[in-house]
């Protein structure tokens, strides 16, 4: 059986340190078993991941937004973007509605989709769920394929995504 595996890789290069996109040190190697056939059935060598909301009005829209406007740039990319949504109340149906309203390309998983809490637990994503308010990171995990194994290449905060900042990225697969 395929692992996935997050290792750290630091890209180095002059677009990440033009972009200011930080690093991923540190970061501590865990095996999950079922996220590998997850991001291969994307079909890319190279995925970026967002885990948010449909009932978020900043950070989550904001994202969506910007990933559509990457896609809409550099339609040609073997990169795939994964909506990951963590409201426990929403669904394989709901999750993919919100995602492809934003860009027909951004794929999705919800909570009750295979391998969804592997996903979330390996990326090291912070979320809180209390009642309906739901807090989170924000972060996009840029991961790559580099078989057997897709490793972290990156991890973007909130305020530093941007649809230059991700078509740059696209274009170093």
């Amino acid at each position: 059986m395929r692992h996935f595996v997050i290792k750290p890789l630091l890209l180095l290069g002059f677009v990440g340190i033009f972009l200011a996109v930080p690093f991923l040190a540190g970061y501590e190697i865990r095996k999950i078993t079922d996220n590998a056939q997850i991001l291969e059935d994307l079909g890319a060598d190279q995925v970026f991941v967002f885990f948010g909301f449909a009932a978020c009005s900043d950070i989550c829209p904001i994202t969506l937004a910007t990933f559509g406007r990457a896609l809409e740039q550099d339609s040609g990319s073997d990169s795939a973007f994964l909506f990951v949504d963590i409201d426990p109340t929403s669904s394989v149906s709901l999750a993919q509605d919100y995602a492809t309203a934003f860009h027909p390309q951004i794929h999705s998983l919800a909570t009750s989709s295979r391998g969804y809490q592997a996903l979330l637990s390996s990326l090291g994503e912070q979320t809180q769920i209390s009642g309906s308010a739901i807090r989170h990171a924000g972060n996009v995990y840029v991961l790559r394929n580099n078989r057997p194994d897709w490793v972290v290449t990156q991890v973007i905060p909130p305020d530093k995504v941007t649809a230059a900042a991700l078509t740059a990225l696209m274009a170093l697969e």
